[in-house]
């Protein structure tokens, strides 16, 4: 029983590919799957997806199920740009959960990211970004929400800002830091996602920090259909049946059975995330 704890689902296909995609990550052993926006833009193309959770009890006599679809609602670091306006795009976040608050589960996927900053600087506005994140954070925490978080070489203002507006529950989704920060992120109440690039044999320091880690902190995700684990090619889409099999490559490197990893890191998603 495994659980996809970021997934863009909507990014994959049109919908008739989605549901094809659906019954074969079911049938690998993927039971929740968590799919955030990243702009105002996809906000109704993600929840459109929750017609399909209606298929399970629309298909019960054909023995056809798919994995429960779990929703979050929030503006990617990358949409900051010089054009943003931050008080609309706030209104539109506040009314499109207002209207959905039953289908939405979290806020994210938000953050920061200065992974670098020249190449940025003229495409994306690091001030509107941290304002956007610093609003989104007050925005999660008026609703009680736990948080999805991007982090690109931007930890101290995170943490910062996540101490200030009071938050400690959530995901540090794709983590790619150091033991230090790790254990920071623990010590204030988030989990630690882990997906396709531990699959990769160079990432030896990211394998490394992996096995000092206890599996009590970490998720899993597949952030399809980007992040393609090794065996798929850059060219070809990532998509959540992938999961199976980034299980079982963290199971070994953890040298713990597959059903024991699957166990505890769906527990740590429902707790993280309330599901």
């Amino acid at each position: 029983m495994l659980t996809d704890t970021h997934c863009h689902l909507d990014k994959i296909g049109d919908f008739n590919t989605i549901k094809t995609e659906l019954v074969k990550t079911k049938n690998v052993g993927i039971e929740n799957i968590i799919i955030p926006t990243i702009n105002e833009q996809n906000f109704n193309d993600v929840l459109h997806l929750n017609k399909l959770n209606k298929l399970n009890k629309l298909n019960e006599s054909k023995n056809i199920e798919i994995p429960k679809l779990y929703f979050a609602v929030g503006i990617h670091p990358f949409y900051a740009t010089n054009n943003i306006n931050i008080k609309k795009s706030l209104e539109n976040l506040h009314n499109f959960y207002l209207q959905n608050t039953k289908k939405i589960i979290a806020v994210g996927e938000i953050g920061l990211d200065f992974y670098d900053k020249n190449k940025y600087k003229n495409k994306y506005n690091i001030p509107q970004m941290k304002l956007l994140f610093e609003e989104q954070l007050k925005f999660a925490k008026e609703y009680n929400l736990p948080i999805i978080i991007h982090c690109r070489k931007a930890f101290n203002d995170i943490i910062e800002r996540v101490k200030k507006i009071g938050i400690s529950r959530g995901i540090f989704h794709a983590f790619n830091g150091s033991l230090e920060i790790a254990n920071i992120i623990i010590k204030n109440g988030f989990y630690l996602g882990f997906g396709g690039a531990i699959t990769y044999e160079k990432a030896t320091k990211l394998r490394r920090l992996l096995t000092q880690i206890s599996c009590q902190n970490i998720v899993l995700e597949t952030d399809a259909p980007y992040m393609q684990p090794a065996w798929i090619n850059k060219t070809i889409n990532n998509t959540p049946s992938q999961l199976f099999d980034i299980a079982k490559c963290i199971a070994n490197i953890k040298n713990i059975p597959l059903q024991t990893l699957a166990e505890i890191t769906t527990n740590n998603a429902k707790t993280a995330l309330a599901l």
